[in-house]
């Protein structure tokens, strides 16, 4: 699960999926978002993927909080 310390995020990258894996805008823009939080703090959250979002700029493009949730 993505949601914890122990998440499952670095297996996903070791395997090769990366933001060019995603077909919509929303998913790539979140998936920025988790790989963000993850890098910053290590943990992956709707809440942290929300700041990272907002920090960005990119909330309303990822489909906004509603889309996030």
């Amino acid at each position: 699960m993505l949601q914890s310390r122990d998440g499952c995020l670095p297996e996903c990258q070791k395997l090769g999926i990366s933001v060019g894996s995603f077909y919509t805008l929303q998913h790539k823009v979140v998936y920025r978002g988790i790989v963000s939080a993850w890098e910053s703090i290590g943990l992956v959250d709707q809440v942290t993927v929300e700041t990272k979002l907002r920090e960005a700029g990119t909330l309303a493009e990822a489909g906004g909080l509603a889309y996030l949730a």
